[in-house]
């Protein structure tokens, strides 16, 4: 899927169309009683560099161990 639609090469909203497809697709994951967490994962070819996400994380917060949870059963769906 992700060779048919790739990442436009843009320096901002570059994923805008990425999860349009996805959520049309039906691969999307909605938690709906956390509606402000997005899980990113950094691979190294990550449109942005390390830095960005090391500032990301340095501002976010720990989950309660319950929504942990959730984010675990999701993931592994």
């Amino acid at each position: 899927m992700m060779l048919r639609n790739p990442y436009l090469s843009l320096s901002k909203g570059e994923n805008t169309s990425v999860i349009d497809i996805l959520y049309k697709q039906g691969e999307l994951s909605i938690i709906y009683d956390m509606p402000t967490l997005y899980v990113y994962t950094y691979h190294g070819s990550n449109t942005w560099d390390q830095g960005h996400f090391e500032r990301l994380i340095s501002r976010c917060r720990e989950l309660y161990p319950r929504n942990t949870e959730k984010v675990k059963q999701v993931i592994s769906t």
